[in-house]
């Protein structure tokens, strides 16, 4: 296990200094691509609009204002410009953004502009569809996103781009904290599950968030609040109005 992550860091290292190696440039007419340090052109300048900087050896290039795709370090397409909009890739994903028009539920008459969101891996493949109108929480360290088309209903999708469905009653926040523990909530009462839905904090408490600092959660009970650790340990019972950490 320690070769393994050793051997996926130094490669997550060498196609980000490489990618970091890649300067945008514009040639004389006005079309944008990519040269080494050296000065060497390695992305020819075919695109109308500045491209992104490079991030997890992806860069987000834009033929038009409205149409984006995405392109690797050696200019191969991964994705045809054909999103409204692309976010820098993350630990290997990244969020994409089709907008529609919607003819059905106008305004004032008129059609109205729809944003559908869903998920890109590395090789530009859909592993969330770009469908649904919200889209919360990522993919990094084995978190997970839900997904809202607007009909009340929540879809779940793990790290794969698998859906997958909580026990019945339970609801998940898109607070992942390790990759193994979950705040939920049951009837408006909080608690903490594993990634096989076990309970692990039973659901009483009246709030549970992330502190802002690894390993420690605000939890709430009652009106009152306490500082509490992924072990599920007290550092602070929940006897304080207020707990802000800076």
């Amino acid at each position: 296990m320690k070769r393994l992550f050793v051997t996926l860091l130094i490669s997550c290292i060498s196609i980000h200094a490489i990618s970091q190696d890649l300067i945008a440039f514009r040639n004389n007419k006005g079309l944008w691509g990519f040269k080494n340090k050296s000065g060497q052109i390695v992305v020819e300048p075919t695109y109308t609009y500045r491209p992104g900087e490079f991030s997890n050896g992806r860069s987000i290039v834009a033929q038009t204002y409205t149409l984006r795709g995405v392109i690797d370090d050696k200019g191969n397409k991964i994705v045809s410009p054909k999103y409204y909009s692309i976010s820098d890739y993350i630990n290997g994903f990244a969020v994409a953004v089709l907008s529609i028009r919607d003819t059905v539920n106008k305004i004032n008459g008129n059609p109205r502009q729809v944003q559908l969101k869903g998920i890109l891996n590395r090789n530009g493949e859909e592993v969330v569809p770009v469908m649904y109108k919200n889209l919360q929480g990522d993919f990094s360290n084995g978190w997970f996103v839900v997904g809202d088309t607007g009909s009340q209903k929540r879809f779940y999708f793990n790290v794969k781009g698998e859906l997958f469905e909580p026990p019945a009653g339970v609801v998940l926040m898109p607070d992942n904290l390790d990759g193994n523990i979950f705040i939920a909530h049951k009837s408006y009462k909080y608690g903490l599950v594993d990634k096989n839905f076990k309970e692990i904090l039973p659901f009483e408490y009246t709030s549970i968030r992330s502190s802002g600092h690894p390993g420690l959660l605000i939890v709430k009970k009652g009106a009152l609040n306490g500082l509490m650790n992924y072990k599920l340990k007290w550092i602070l019972p929940p006897t304080y109005q207020v707990i802000s950490l800076f």
